[in-house]
């Protein structure tokens, strides 16, 4: 009613939010089919900054898990953050160019900051070493040229950074849920990648169990169904679900 009297609003919500707010019926999670896209060789770009413990015990269990498959390249916080202007952008190089590399060579990639946790003697050097890294990781994926196969971004700073600033998109197509609270977009044709596959992966999804559920079944993989278990296999499972988009 609001809006019939023209009035406006920005809605912060859920992927689920969409389906609600048009009126259509609740769709399964979004499968590579559906995306329509062609097929290619090149390998996905996965890029987490979060610092929280979730995150880095899910890190941990992907890089553990999918050791043989996945190329990880660590970016050193110290490097970028605390020294000086050369030895950062030697450090982002380094991250570029190893990038370019592994998705051409159709590996799927992953771009992580390193786990241990820097912080300043005051608030406000805090502040600025987290825009340091911030900072990096969109000038890392901005100067990554080879066209991945999906982007995932782990974290909401991040995947809003990433796609506004990094890949410079400014309208998307919102294809789905990849899971359930978990937003799958197309970028639009003015970003440095259009088309390609979008997903934003909250720190703190909630309702672990359901989703990881959910993803070992797709999966058909053996694993175990305890909780614990179920939360820390939910990077992993999104992760080989994703390296099945040979689009």
């Amino acid at each position: 009613q609001a809006e019939l009297q023209g009035k406006r609003f920005l809605c912060r919500t859920a992927a689920s939010f969409v389906s609600a707010r048009i009126g259509i019926k609740p769709k399964p999670p979004i499968r590579p089919n559906d995306l329509g896209l062609k097929r290619n060789l090149a390998g996905g770009l996965i890029v987490v900054g979060s610092y929280v413990p979730k995150t880095t015990k899910q890190v941990d269990k992907l890089r553990s898990q999918c050791a043989q498959s996945l190329r990880v390249i660590e970016v050193s916080v110290e490097m970028i953050s605390l020294k000086s202007t050369e030895e950062r952008d030697q450090e982002i190089s380094r991250i570029v160019e190893l990038g370019n590399a592994y998705i051409q060579s159709g590996r799927d990639t992953l771009v992580v900051t390193s786990r241990q946790l820097i912080t300043g003697k005051t608030p406000e050097e805090s502040l600025e070493i987290n825009y340091k890294v911030s900072s990096a990781l969109v000038e890392i994926v901005r100067r990554i040229d080879s066209r991945p196969r999906y982007i995932l971004a782990k974290g909401g700073i991040t995947s809003s950074d990433l796609a506004t600033k990094a890949l410079e998109a400014r309208r998307a197509k919102v294809m789905g849920q990849a899971l359930a609270g978990v937003p799958l977009w197309q970028l639009g044709p003015e970003s440095r990648h259009p088309g390609v596959p979008y997903i934003v992966f909250p720190v703190l999804l909630q309702k672990w169990s359901r989703i990881g559920l959910a993803l070992l079944e797709v999966q058909q993989k053996n694993f175990s169904l305890t909780r614990r278990r179920v939360a820390m296999q939910l990077v992993l499972s999104m992760y080989i679900i994703l390296r099945e988009l040979k689009l």
